[in-house]
């Protein structure tokens, strides 16, 4: 694969900014867009943020990246020696590549010393938030300056339309929290999960990364928030949020320092951070079946029993179907029960455990009914071909 010099051009009040890449196959162009005042910060003499966008793509393939401009050095680094075996090694249908750039730089190029965060509105952004906004031990250099909004995945893992609709929508929905807070809100499109084609659960953390690295100018800190706690990691081809601390390490360059922030934390505890934040009750926004809070998918339920048990659900009735909640309340018991064992529903499990809660009878058969369905389907899978 080879990737040209990025290129700027204007688009009405907006800069697209792309490079094209050729590969054994076919060629094509990878851009970001953004809000024209954005333009003095954007990175064009350095190709970090299409060769991280570019990365997985070229490693599915097994082609060796050429980039006709400079990377930082430190990048190169951490790609070649690091973070390319250790991502092989998590997914074998990745194969190990080469890096080959025009040459390496290792100055910085930060000019803005800026702190920013990717904020969605669900429980993870609100905990880093609060934490580095509202929280007043939080040291003046690692204080929130700008809160970031991305179109790369999390709208819809392979793009189109309806993915970038719903990214407007969800936008639309989000953008009066940044000025109610005095921060400065960034917003880029891209049509990176077009290219990729990936499994954003499995790919997100590079590929959220990308329009960070374009912005190295603007950003010296970027918090990335954390899904899961740092004892759960675990090299997964299905999900890299698992060890995001190491990619995120690897990722950092001359100019940008990139964290894992909430890891320290259980998603209870991040709750619990978070339950007594008047704003949380109009903005948080944690549902995984569209537009607003459904109140009976996982997520929804999963927050709104944590929530329970802190004693603070009265106070997102605004927000949330509590009736259709309650209604479902007693199914999500029997599932934390069945799953008790795997990541988040262990947290879930564990907090029941230590605060005594009652597990009504209806719970306890519907997670025998889950264990039951489950291993029936194991012994299916196991069951020869033709057999009667």
């Amino acid at each position: 694969m080879n990737i040209s010099t990025p290129k700027v051009r204007k688009d009405g009040e907006s800069v697209i900014v792309s490079a094209e890449f050729h590969t054994s196959e076919h060629k094509d162009v990878l851009w970001f867009k953004l809000d024209a005042k954005c333009q003095d910060y954007v990175v064009t003499e350095r190709g970090d943020a299409f060769l991280i966008g570019l990365l997985l793509y070229a490693m599915a393939r097994g082609e060796d990246i050429h980039l006709d401009c400079p990377i930082s050095e430190k990048l190169y680094y951490n790609l070649s020696n690091y973070l390319i075996p250790a991502l092989s090694l998590a997914n074998p249908k990745l194969l190990p590549i080469k890096v080959i750039p025009r040459e390496l730089e290792h100055s910085s190029i930060n000019q803005r010393n800026a702190v920013g965060t990717g904020f969605s509105g669900g429980v993870d952004s609100f905990c880093t938030f609060y934490d580095h906004f509202v929280n007043p031990q939080c040291p003046v250099n690692y204080r929130l300056t700008h809160l970031a909004f991305f179109n790369v995945g999390s709208h819809g893992d392979f793009g189109g339309e309806a993915a970038r609709a719903l990214f407007h929508k969800r936008l639309d929905d989000l953008k009066q929290f940044p000025i109610d807070a005095g921060l400065e809100f960034i917003v880029v499109d891209s049509n990176i999960s077009e290219i990729l084609q990936m499994s954003f659960l499995a790919t997100s953390t590079i590929r959220s990364i990308a329009p960070v690295l374009l912005l190295q100018k603007l950003f010296r800190v970027y918090l990335f928030s954390s899904a899961y706690r740092m004892s759960d990691f675990q090299m997964l081809d299905d999900d890299d949020g698992h060890y995001e601390v190491l990619t995120l390490s690897m990722l950092s360059t001359e100019s940008l320092d990139l964290y894992s922030s909430g890891c320290q934390y259980t998603r209870v505890q991040k709750t619990a951070i978070i339950a007594g934040y008047e704003p949380t009750q109009r903005y948080l926004d944690v549902c995984v079946s569209g537009v607003g809070n459904c109140s009976s998918c996982s997520k929804c339920m999963r927050t709104l029993f944590t929530l329970e048990m802190l004693g603070a659900i009265d106070q997102y009735s605004n927000i949330f179907d509590l009736a259709v909640y309650q209604a479902n309340k007693a199914a999500f018991i029997g599932r934390v029960l069945a799953n008790r064992h795997k990541d988040l529903y262990r947290e879930i499990y564990n907090e029941m455990s230590s605060r005594h809660i009652r597990i009504p009878f209806k719970s306890r058969l519907l997670c025998c009914r889950h264990l039951c369905g489950s291993a029936l389907r194991r012994m299916a899978k196991n069951v020869p071909h033709g057999s009667q």
